[in-house]
């Protein structure tokens, strides 16, 4: 009995011993997990997480105008950029397609695009709009009837005196034919509006278009 008591009482002053040197765990711990991650701000010129940045959408379709997206008054009014969704630039293919109800070929196109000279109307042997086509795309746009007007409001039939007070900056330049001068104005983005007069001091004809084909007295002769 005595050494049956001395065993358990050595091995309670072991179990003592051992428990004073080791830290305290608790009985049920929880599990080592890292803290949560703390809310970054939002930058406003971030998009928000998941958002998608494709802006292939808000663009489709820009470029060439489409005949169902030209108004009749955009046909009224001549741009520096061009008239009645045909721009300086295009191709005679797609002045064709971008024009509101289609263009005609005027003239002999059949040297090439690349290197004929020739016009598009919107009637057949009608010269009142023209649409030059030189080196493959439209360069300039000729009005010989009232009807188109430019940005700020000159049309065939004006005097000369009226354009004078739109325009009083205008330069003058002898007509190549005719004992009368050409009224010449520039444009922004480069473009140039070269206006003729008849003998009653009023305009006849004008043109808008870039250099050097606006500047063909002949057009395409």
């Amino acid at each position: 009995m005595t050494y049956r008591f001395q065993l358990v009482a050595s091995a309670a002053l072991a179990a003592v011993f051992l428990a004073a040197c080791d830290p305290v765990t608790p009985a049920n711990p929880d599990p080592l997990t890292p803290p949560e991650e703390a809310a970054v701000p939002a930058d406003p010129a971030m998009p928000a997480p998941g958002t998608s940045t494709d802006t292939t959408g808000d663009t489709a379709g820009m470029g060439t105008s489409s005949p169902d997206q030209v108004s009749p008054a955009a046909c009224a009014t001549i741009s520096t950029d061009g008239l009645c969704g045909v721009t300086f630039g295009m191709s005679a293919d797609e002045a064709r397609e971008a024009h509101l109800g289609g263009l005609h070929t005027m003239g002999d196109s059949s040297t090439g695009e690349e290197s004929a000279c020739y016009y598009l109307g919107p009637e057949e042997g009608n010269y009142d709009v023209g649409y030059m086509v030189e080196s493959g795309s439209v360069q300039r746009i000729d009005i010989r009837a009232p009807g188109v007007v430019t940005p700020d409001g000159v049309e065939v039939g004006m005097s000369e005196a009226e354009v004078e007070d739109i325009y009083p900056a205008l330069e003058r330049q002898p007509n190549k034919y005719v004992d009368r001068d050409d009224l010449i104005v520039m444009m922004e983005g480069g473009a140039k509006l070269i206006m003729e007069t008849d003998g009653a001091g009023t305009i006849s004809a004008y043109r808008v278009g870039r250099p050097p084909a606006v500047d063909y007295v002949e057009g395409c002769a």
